[in-house]
Parts: structure tokens; sequence; C-alpha cells
């Protein structure tokens, strides 16, 4: 296995549509109203140590890759036999009136397939996370149209090299995520404001909780 740096891509870039993070939508399947009040009506609340420590995580793995990786073509990345990786690849496309941009945290390829590699704190693959995933893949999906290896998402445990989940990419997948984020894009426009959800065990968790309830 060796590392690839890879250049940052944008294409088909158009300031006149929203801008929608694939991040967001682990937030917003966990629960919308909450997405509504941090992103829409601008809510600020402090970060928790969990997640300073990911992006600490995520830094330190940035900094080992960096260490050792060469500078490579996403065409000579993409057609390898052997295992290849890259890291923290920034991409942006428009599709479907929306300017979609991310940053993926890990991709690998070899003889069989194109991975695409989130990792994450928790060793549970929450639905919110699966579609955050699914939309790096659009991305690759829509920048490398002629991309002719299969697709798979993958969820990684942080700090451990195993794979949690692991799901080849298909069309069905494409709807879901295309479904998540006109659904996103109609709350941030401000045609539709979501409903409070009551589940204890998410609010008791949740970092706006206090807003929420004082509403």
């Amino acid at each position: 296995m060796h590392g690839i740096k890879l250049k940052n891509i944008y294409t088909n870039f158009n300031n006149d549509f929203i801008k929608i993070y694939p991040s967001w939508l682990g937030k917003f399947l966990y629960c919308k109203y909450s997405f509504y009040l941090e992103n829409v009506k601008g809510i600020k609340v402090p970060s928790t140590q969990a997640m300073l420590d990911g992006t600490n995580s995520h830094k330190e793995k940035e900094n080992v890759f960096l260490e050792e990786a060469v500078e490579g073509t996403w065409e000579e990345f993409f057609d390898s036999n052997e295992l290849v990786i890259s890291r923290e690849v920034s991409l942006g496309s428009s599709i479907d009136d929306i300017q979609l941009n991310g940053i993926i945290d890990e991709i690998a390829v070899d003889k069989n397939g194109i991975y695409i590699i989130d990792d994450k704190p928790s060793a549970v693959p929450y639905p919110g996370i699966k579609l955050q995933i699914y939309a790096y893949c659009l991305l690759i999906k829509s920048i490398f149209p002629s991309i002719n290896k299969p697709i798979y998402s993958v969820i990684r445990k942080i700090d451990k090299p195993d794979e949690i989940w692991k799901e080849l990419y298909e069309s069905s997948q494409e709807n879901d995520v295309r479904t998540a984020l006109r659904s996103l894009k109609n709350i941030l426009l401000g045609n539709k404001i979501p409903e409070k959800i009551k589940e204890e065990n998410k609010c008791r968790k949740c970092r706006l909780k206090s807003v929420c309830m004082n509403e």
C-alpha cells in the first residue's frame, strides 16, 4: 500500500446554488430540528470534547499520510491494481441545483474497486453516517462519470483499521441520498420548518437541548 496526494477538484461550480456538505446529513437525519436551529437560525454551540478529539485524530492520520505520500493524478489513482490510498480529499460539484462540497477522510483503490472511507469514533453504522458516505460516492460519480470500477461505502472506527460497515454503492443508495439532499435543501431555504422530535435519548445528548426546550 502506498499513499497518493491528489489535487482537490471542484467541477460545475455554481455560486447561485445553495451549498450543502455531506457531513450535514448525519446531523440532519439524527434530528432535523436541531439541524434547523444550528444551520438556519444560526444558534451557536461549543464543540464537544469528542468532536475535538476526532478532529485531532484526523489531523494525526493526515500527517502520517503526508510523510510518505507522493503526488499522482486521479487517472493513475483510479487505474491502480495495487492498493493505493489518498486522504482528506476536497471535492465539489453542482448536483440537482445544489452545490455539494465535501472532504473525504480516505479513498482507497485496488483492482477490485474504489472505497470511500469515513473514520468515525462510534462503532455503530448509523443511517445518517451511511447517507453522508453515499453523498461522497455521488460526488465521485458526478465528477468522474467514466469510472469503471465498483464503488463501496465504508465506515471505519477512527482508532482501529477494522471496517465497521461496507456496502456496494448502487442506484438505490443514490436515490436515497438525492432525496435526503432535496429535503435538506427545502429546510435551508426556509420552505419547510421541521417538527421537534420527542425522543428522550436523543434530546438528553443534544447540544441544543436548552435552546430547543425553551422555545
